[in-house]
């Protein structure tokens, strides 16, 4: 039997003054992460699909692909239904796990299916040859750190939740395997993709 797959999506937006994520992580502001989690459905996601066959192309360090005619709006829900999520600082995941990250977690899930998550984890692997499994970040201690929690208001408020020792880290993520006008990062079942940010 299939063990369960933990998944997420990253979007990765860095200033538009930076080049590169490299550069942006030197900015403790200098980088904005949205996060979703998948969900398991019972229909696959056809999308999902999409960047399926994009990843088969790139499983080897240095191969390149494209997807063409790929919008985000395709895997994530219009604005009027992401009004609840979770906010606070943190850093990258990968080594040095710089401190230059808002991070935003929503609460709304993204569907896939059980057949796609699993193809997810075993299309992405490192620069090594070894496929990318079981690779995550362990609880990180808050460091005074505040998570917010938005309120179900037009007002767009944010509330900071009852301070507690730890947070919940994301699933690090690793070398860059899909180049195109988005690029898409994986690790284990974890998708990534940045973009520029304005401001």
């Amino acid at each position: 039997m299939d063990k369960s797959i933990n998944a997420g999506l990253h979007v990765v937006h860095i200033k538009e003054e930076y080049g590169t994520l490299e550069e942006a992580e030197l900015d403790r502001e200098g980088i904005a992460v949205l996060a979703f989690f998948f969900e398991e459905s019972v229909e696959d996601n056809p999308h999902i699909d999409t960047v399926l066959h994009a990843l088969r192309r790139v499983r080897f360090h240095g191969n390149t692909s494209s997807v063409a005619n790929f919008k985000m709006s395709y895997l994530i829900p219009p604005a009027h239904e992401l009004t609840a999520y979770y906010r606070y600082t943190g850093s990258v995941t990968t080594p040095g796990c710089n401190e230059a990250v808002i991070w935003t977690i929503f609460q709304r899930t993204l569907p896939a299916s059980h057949r796609q998550l699993v193809e997810v984890a075993s299309e992405v692997w490192y620069w090594t040859g070894k496929p990318m499994h079981e690779i995550f970040r362990p609880l990180q201690p808050l460091n005074g750190r505040i998570v917010y929690k938005s309120l179900p208001s037009s007002s767009h408020m944010m509330l900071p939740l009852m301070p507690s020792s730890h947070v919940t880290a994301l699933p690090a993520a690793a070398q860059p395997i899909l180049h195109s006008s988005l690029t898409l990062l994986s690790l284990c079942s974890v998708l990534v993709t940045t973009v520029n940010h304005r401001g």
